[in-house]
């Protein structure tokens, strides 16, 4: 189970305590004045917001009037009803659509908030939807989406839609009526088109976001009322009656469903009586009583700050109290084993009480921790290095160089030239083991000590039988090798692989991959044995393969050594991977 006081930190502890306490007291203080507030505000908010919108609808019932009365008088226009009866006369209709379309033109220049009308007939002569006045099909009219809702009505108001203009798709709130004959029968319809700016820029008198503008059915008129009317105020406003009031609510009950809304909220409507068209405000709660909020809100900060001497008091000494032992922990979380010369955080001083006792301990105790650390890592090394000169010992014999000179003047003197060659051979081969006590050499050298060996081989063993073939890169050449690489990995090849015949083949390459040297021997001999890594117990040499896999180890560690396979078509391909090294190791 989490317990605060075994999990937080002490000086957390004893400041949030007693922050906790003052806090409380003051979250009371601030809810009562809150409460208090916000019920009066939410009084005055439902009576502005019913005068506004009684205002709203006034003037929107207004501007629907005077639309609706100039369609009525365009429907029982006698040059508008003789236009629509001719049928088979097209010169007479022609002139008869001039006559209309003109008075039309002048009507809309009349009524500024009329942005175009549109008359459907059955056959019209020249049918354009951009023109200001468009006569147009009535099966074109089947074709619109608002089409089901006013089939049935002889005049109707459309919610916004988009029109076709000269300059692109204009939004219009639309008034559709139908034009009757004398004897009563439909010959047309008739749309006017009004501007959307005008039904905005009555509802924009309103400070609210919020606002909704729905018709008699509850459809809402623009589009901004489509996005703001969600599904719980759907729900909502079929139970709003009469013709304004309020509802501060959080949940509606509908028939047999209850509809919540997303937070709680004003709803304020006000509807017309001729049209039953209907405003609806939704105002969140929170911006009602934001108020009552900044008030309370300004409560708390007036006692916050009576009380802040004491959050300072208990501040103050809390962090005091606990910072030594918050040095101690993010000296003990930075401490790192892994660096051997890890700096020693500064530590407070001048505490002479328990807390000094354990500063002082600690500190001694990193300082003892980072000297045996510093002292292991000096010893690992000078091990390795030791371990690199034993194994390097096993094949540097420096006394060999002096006999080898003085068995060669034996030989010249015996007259034996063969002789000669091969101590003169061995010499040059010795000189590259002394390297003046270098373990670093140019790949050159090694491979001009291995070509020694190799001509030693010819001379003694397999006269010109053994053949050699080189495949060396020469941006290799310059590159720095441990000393006596290839050569172990030679002789191996002609004394074990070539046991029992009398030729062999030495393949040998060098080539640089990127940041690898990748060095190979490969022989056609009699390849590998099942037990060739197992170690023997042997008087002499044996150090060879397992020499090289030694030193790469201690050189370069995992990442690079040596790899030896037996080939399917017979032989040993032996590979050894090095880092490419530009300069001699230090």
């Amino acid at each position: 189970m989490w317990h605060p006081f075994k999990r937080l930190r002490i000086d957390i502890l004893l400041f949030g305590c007693f922050a906790l306490v003052i806090s409380l007291l003051l979250a009371v203080g601030g809810w009562g004045a809150y409460y208090l507030s916000s019920q009066q505000l939410v009084k005055n908010t439902t009576v502005y917001q019913q005068q506004i919108l009684t205002e709203l609808n006034n003037q929107l019932e207004i501007l629907c009037r005077s639309i609706e009365q100039a369609s009525l008088s365009i429907s029982r226009d006698s040059n508008l009803q003789d236009y629509l009866t001719i049928r088979n006369d097209n010169f007479t209709k022609y002139s008869q659509q001039n006559i209309v379309v003109q008075k039309l033109r002048e009507l809309i220049n009349s009524y500024p908030n009329i942005y175009s009308i549109q008359i459907y007939e059955a056959n019209p002569l020249v049918t354009n939807e951009s023109n200001d006045v468009a006569m147009l099909k009535e099966s074109q009219m089947q074709k619109e989406p608002w089409f089901e809702s006013v089939k049935n009505s002889d005049s109707v108001w459309i919610s916004e839609r988009q029109v076709e203009t000269v300059s692109g798709r204009t939004p219009v709130i639309s008034f559709f009526r139908r034009v009757y004959s004398t004897d009563m029968s439909s010959i047309g319809i008739v749309v006017l088109n009004v501007r959307l700016e005008a039904f905005e820029s009555v509802l924009q008198r309103s400070e609210s976001r919020e606002l909704l503008l729905l018709d008699g059915g509850n459809r809402p008129m623009t589009k901004k009322s489509i996005e703001r009317l969600t599904a719980e105020l759907e729900d909502l406003i079929p139970s709003l009656e009469g013709d304004k009031g309020f509802i501060p609510i959080t949940r509606v009950k509908n028939k047999d469903r209850v509809s919540p809304l997303k937070e709680k909220s004003l709803i304020v409507w006000s509807r017309s009586f001729k049209d039953s068209w209907m405003l609806v405000e939704v105002t969140p709660w929170q911006t009602i009583t934001a108020n009552s909020l900044r008030l309370a809100l300004t409560l708390f900060t007036l006692g916050l700050f009576t009380l802040l001497p004491a959050l300072l008091i208990a501040l103050y000494f809390s962090r005091h109290f606990t910072k030594p032992i918050r040095y101690v922990v993010n000296s003990m979380v930075n401490f790192n084993l892994q660096t051997p010369k890890h700096p020693l955080l500064e530590l407070p001083s001048g505490y002479t009480n328990e807390f000094g006792s354990l500063l002082r301990g600690y500190h001694k105790l990193e300082e003892r921790i980072n000297e045996l650390y510093t002292q292991q890592q000096q010893e690992l090394t000078k091990q390795k290095e030791v371990e690199l000169k034993a194994l390097q010992a096993n094949i540097n014999p420096h006394f060999l160089y002096n006999t080898l000179d003085q068995l060669n003047w034996m030989a010249i003197d015996a007259d034996q030239a063969k002789m000669s060659r091969v101590i003169e051979l061995m010499g040059k081969m010795f000189r590259v083991t002394l390297s003046n006590g270098e373990s670093w050499i140019s790949l050159e050298a090694e491979l001009e000590h291995m070509n020694s060996y190799l001509e030693i081989q010819q001379q003694v063993r397999l006269d010109e039988r053994l053949k050699v073939e080189w495949a060396i890169d020469p941006e290799c050449l310059a590159l720095y090798v441990p000393k006596l690489t290839l050569q172990p990995l030679v002789e191996n090849a002609i004394i074990h692989g070539f046991h029992g015949r009398n030729d062999g083949l030495l393949r040998l390459s060098a080539v640089k991959d990127t940041d690898t040297l990748v060095l190979s021997v490969t022989d056609n001999g009699v390849g590998l044995s099942n037990d060739w890594k197992e170690r023997r117990k042997r008087k002499t040499g044996g150090y060879g393969i397992r020499n090289i896999e030694e030193r790469l180890e201690a050189y370069f560690g995992s990442d690079y050594g040596l790899q030896a396979e037996k080939l399917l078509t017979g032989g040993t391909q032996v590979t050894i991977k090095l880092p490419v090294l530009q300069e001699k190791p230090v």
